[in-house]
């Protein structure tokens, strides 16, 4: 791929803020806040009035006159749009101890310290001991794979001290910066089981909590049963409405409920962090001689303003470029099932990996503008952007994410599920679908919106996963040894036997249990009382013989829906975007889709047919690449610096290409074409574009 030199100014306003921006610095530095330095600042705005840079400068400049209100007030809108800034930690950190909010203090001094060495200057009250060590961990904590933390705060024999650790038969820590009050359900950690032994996951989850080797194997395959509760002292009573379902756990070994319904009274045995479900039919006592845990209640009824089913099936990486030139031989079921309904050939990711692909999904906003892009950054979503999940629970659907790696945990991308099961590089399909079945089973008496997050679609490199045995069974070594010792991410394996083997068999393994899943909708309900969505968040780098992020095979996913609303056209060639996900189930199960979603109505659904769609990697110490494909064409275009830590990155100077999307991809020289997709790009990074104004901390 032959690329053009981009050398001049991104912006044509560079030079200009510039000179602005490093006045403005020497103004701070000088402690100089005077009318010029406002005159400096109006002048910067106008220049970049979507940036977080005035917001930050006007804060140091009410703190320079010792306003604090109005400098937090600044300093906030600032994060809201750039949050895992040092420069916006530092201020933070100033208002909120300045205004005594002791909490916020000590989450944006744990970010500079884990992230830049900034030490710790706060006492910790021994009456809030566990508190602030709470806050501590969400801010040592990377953005993903919860329940695992590899950086607990604890308080040792040496004082605060860091420890591996995975939260089990406790709360996940619900810490939100600005937020005032508490929710009255939170997230509790159990184990799930079902049908085996009582307390045998206890047994090693208590014994192995800080094992630092569990930690860095994800829990080794143990699935881990997250759901709103709240705690018990000892005794409570539940008025049911109607018939419901109440989920009750243990907190200790052995422990025994008592029950008081109006027709029957016994006891129960619980199991320590694993929850058991009772249904209710009037007035009922619990209690027990230790604390136990009960889940929020699981009302069952329907609505004929809801579906009876509402389900999404992510399969991670399912490569749909590589399947349409295989003619979909892999996918036979997904194929003859979606037909039905409708398949989209031209979907396009929107990043590269799961952690900032699934919250783009979830939200329907641009990474940049939910600021998930940065998974080793604690950050968590704005509470005024509602997810898919939030959205449903709002239409009363009971929300169950039956399989799923917990990456959108800490960030709040799946808060509005009442549970999820969760085991990070140990979710497959066919455990998926068998837990799909059960789950209709015994909670069909209610509407539900149901997530599978399955992986077996995911090239993982083998020298730290088991490959398929099929793949071991049937290659020769010629084929099987080149790769095997591969140190790359899975997103940049290569195109060797081995991983494009492993995938296909992945991939085939997915239909063939996806086929029992179809079979039994089709049998159990009527079309109008599903809706079915199967998607992949990105492909896979393993079909390509050339290393490109966002080639048809790595940027091109998979994307299809059916059910009650969707009309039959069978394949699609609209092009549609991952963002697009949001409001097309907004438009057909009937949640608003908020001003900022960034995604767009198909035209198949009445909406407007998409003109370009965009893929691009936003990844700290990595150049930024983008891609902008239209019908005919697709635009390339790489950053010469690398993205900063904030997920800004200089665009001065930029590598860029546009390439025939007939096939051949060959590239075309054409001027105004050229001049059309810098418009886009412009328009897309200029939230991010930094032009080389970064703050000095940042900077080294």
């Amino acid at each position: 791929m032959n690329e053009e030199q981009m050398t001049g100014s991104f912006f044509e306003q560079s030079s200009k803020g510039r000179i602005h921006f490093e006045n403005l610095l020497r103004g701070v530095e000088l402690g100089r806040y005077d009318d010029a330095y406002l005159e400096e600042l109006i002048e910067y705005h106008r220049l970049y009035p979507w940036s977080e840079k005035f917001d930050v400068f006007y804060a140091k400049y009410a703190m320079a006159h010792k306003n604090y209100h109005v400098a937090l007030e600044y300093i906030r809108k600032a994060y809201r749009k750039r949050k895992a800034s040092a420069e916006i930690w530092k201020l933070l950190v100033t208002c909120h101890e300045m205004l005594g909010n002791s909490l916020e203090t000590v989450f944006f001094q744990g970010l500079l310290k884990h992230h830049y060495g900034v030490p710790l200057q706060f006492q910790i009250p021994g009456d809030r001991l566990e508190e602030y060590l709470a806050v501590l961990t969400r801010a040592f904590d990377v953005g993903h794979y919860a329940p695992f933390h590899l950086h607990e705060a604890f308080w040792g024999g040496n004082g605060l001290e860091i420890r591996p650790s995975i939260s089990f038969c406790e709360y996940i820590c619900g810490f939100v910066p600005g937020r005032q009050e508490s929710l009255p359900y939170a997230y509790w950690v159990g184990a799930y089981a079902e049908e085996e032994d009582l307390e045998g996951k206890t047994c090693l989850l208590e014994e192995n909590k800080g094992n630092e080797s569990l930690v860095g194997h994800c829990g080794a395959g143990t699935v881990f049963d997250f759901m709103k509760s709240r705690s018990v002292p000892g005794k409570v009573a539940i008025k049911a409405e109607g018939d419901m379902i109440l989920p009750v756990a243990g907190t200790e070994s052995k422990q025994i409920v008592s029950i008081e319904a109006p027709d029957a009274q016994g006891k129960w045995r619980l199991g320590k962090g694993m929850y058991s479900f009772f249904r209710l039919q009037g007035n009922t006592i619990f209690s027990s001689e230790q604390p136990f845990v009960i889940g929020e209640p699981i009302f069952l009824r329907h609505s004929p303003k809801r579906k009876k089913l509402v389900l999404n099936i992510l399969l991670d990486a399912l490569s749909w470029g590589e399947e349409k030139e295989r003619n979909f031989l892999d996918v036979p079921n997904i194929i003859g099932f979606f037909k039905k309904g409708i398949i989209f050939n031209q979907h396009f990711s929107i990043a590269e990996y799961t952690y900032p692909a699934f919250a783009a999904i979830e939200t329907g906003m641009h990474l940049q503008h939910s600021q998930i892009f940065n998974e080793t950054a604690s950050v968590v979503l704005d509470e005024k952007y509602k997810t898919i999940s939030e959205c449903m629970k709002d239409l009363g659907y009971y929300c169950a994410s039956l399989m799923g790696n917990g990456c959108g945990v800490y960030n709040g991308v799946t808060r509005g599920y009442d549970r999820l099961l969760v085991a990070p590089y140990s979710s497959h399909v066919h455990e998926g679908v068998e837990r799909v079945i059960r789950q209709l089973e015994a909670f069909g008496e209610c509407d539900q919106f149901l997530m599978v997050h399955a992986a077996d679609t995911h090239p993982w490199r083998a020298s730290d996963y088991q490959v398929p045995v099929a793949t071991q069974t049937h290659l020769s070594l010629k084929d099987l040894l080149p790769g095997a010792m591969s140190k790359e991410a899975s997103v940049r394996l290569s195109h060797v036997p081995l991983y494009e083997h492993a995938n296909l068999t992945g991939i085939r393994n997915s239909d063939r249990s996806l086929g029992v899943l179809f079979d039994y909708l089709e049998s159990h309900y009527r079309e109008d009382e599903y809706l079915v969505t199967l998607y992949s968040d990105h492909g896979t780098s393993v079909y390509d013989d050339f290393s490109y992020t966002f080639s048809d095979k790595q940027g091109g996913a998979a994307l299809m829906m059916r059910g009650a609303g969707v009309p039959q056209a069978g394949f699609v060639e609209e092009l549609v975007s991952s963002l697009d996900i949001y409001p097309m189930l907004g438009h057909v199960v009937g949640f608003e889709v908020g001003d900022w979603v960034d995604g767009n109505l198909p035209r198949i659904f009445g909406g407007k047919e998409r003109e370009y769609v965009i893929s691009n990697s936003i990844f700290p110490g990595k150049e930024y690449q983008l891609c902008i494909r239209t019908q005919e064409h697709e635009f390339h275009l790489q950053s010469v610096r690398p993205v900063e830590f904030d997920g800004t990155v200089d665009l001065r100077e930029v590598n860029t290409s546009i390439l025939l999307r007939d096939g051949s991809h060959r590239e075309v020289k054409d001027d105004t074409l050229l001049q059309y997709f810098l418009q886009i790009a412009r328009e897309h990074t200029k939230s991010f574009n930094n032009e080389g104004h970064v703050w000095p901390l940042e900077h080294d």
